[in-house]
Order: structure tokens, then sequence, then C-alpha cells
């Protein structure tokens, strides 16, 4: 994804990246996630809206326009979270039908260069 993404800030030993997402609707303040699974090195991703509180809202869509921008930081989250951790897997799955969908989409078309960087496996009715 040769994209522009957003500056991140680096929190709780590269396990919470929080960014600025600027567009339409002005400032909303987002927080990448990657939570400890049951299995050992398996991570779950989780991409959010923070809310006044600083918990995260992982159901908001803040419709900013910036998508691409916000996917792109996403991945930079990534490269960071792999180089302090570089044993993990990082599993992920939208918070609704439609998100996960989305997220199909943009791997299916950015998958030749992710793999470059990535090794690559889905999920068919819950087996690799």
């Amino acid at each position: 994804m040769d994209s522009p993404f957003y500056k991140f800030e680096i929190l709780a030993d590269a396990h919470k990246f929080n960014f600025e997402s600027i567009g339409i609707n002005g400032s909303v303040l987002k927080s990448v996630i990657y939570s400890e699974t049951n299995i050992p090195e398996y991570y779950n991703l989780a991409l959010g809206d923070i809310r006044p509180d600083g918990s995260i809202d992982v159901f908001s869509r803040s419709n900013n326009g910036d998508l691409e921008k916000i996917l792109a930081t996403v991945i930079q989250t990534l490269l960071v979270f792999f180089s302090y951790y570089p044993n993990a897997k990082v599993v992920f799955t939208g918070s609704t039908q439609p998100r996960t969908r989305l997220y199909q989409i943009v791997l299916s078309k950015e998958l030749k260069n992710i793999t470059s960087l990535f090794t690559v496996l889905g999920l068919y009715d819950g087996f690799l």
C-alpha cells in the first residue's frame, strides 16, 4: 500500500497505536489495538474511534472520507508491531459483516503489495 498514512503514537509496548483522522467531518481520534488471544503469539487487531472516556468504539462510522489513509496507517502499525514482536501472528475480522467484506476487498486489491511484507492466510468457514 503506497498510500500516505497518518502519524501515530506508539503506546503500551507497541500494543496500542493512536492517531488522528482528519477529513470531511473534522478530526476523529482513532486507535489500533493488538490484544493477546488465548493462543500463544496470536494477537487480535482492532481498529476503532476513541470515545471521550478513553474507551474504543469498534462499531462507529466516522465517514471522514479518508478510509485509504486510515487503512494505510493500520498497515504501518503492523510493521511497527512486527518489529517489536517478529514471531507474532495477527488475526482480524470486521466488527460487522460490511466491514469484514470491506477488509476482504482491500486485501484482495493490495495482496501483491502486502505479500512482499507479510504472509497472508485467510479463513473460510473457520478453517485455514
